[in-house]
């Protein structure tokens, strides 16, 4: 008797839960999420999937010391190695190599472009 009861009682909780399950999976919506996520509901929607494809701009924040600002090319390099463009209105006069900065940018496939550059505390 013994040795039939927890096969029994894992086949009751499996019969049990399907339902929950198959309900809550369906039940998802088809839509993106503010961050450009696709939910579990939609990962084989072939639209969705473009939709992510085609957006691959995505906005992040990093901090870290200024190692060098070349102007010639409006790039700003972290001791972490992380390269930035800078935009060409943006003034790096007041910017200085061990400066500890909050950089916010923006990823377009490989390249970091530094939407704002202000000093970290």
């Amino acid at each position: 008797m013994r040795s039939l009861t927890l096969p029994l009682t894992l086949a009751a909780c499996l019969i049990a839960s399907a339902p929950a399950f198959a309900a809550s999976s369906s039940s998802m919506s088809n839509d993106t999420t503010s961050k450009g996520t696709v939910s579990a509901g939609t990962m084989s929607s072939g639209s969705a999937a473009k939709h992510l494809a085609s957006n691959k701009t995505s906005s992040h924040v990093t901090t870290g010391k200024i190692k060098s600002i070349d102007t010639a090319t409006n790039m700003l390099t972290l001791t972490n190695g992380k390269k930035f463009t800078l935009p060409s209105e943006m003034t790096t006069s007041s910017l200085k190599s061990g400066e500890r900065v909050k950089v916010s940018y923006r990823t377009s496939g490989k390249s970091m472009e530094a939407t704002s550059v202000v000093a970290a505390k």
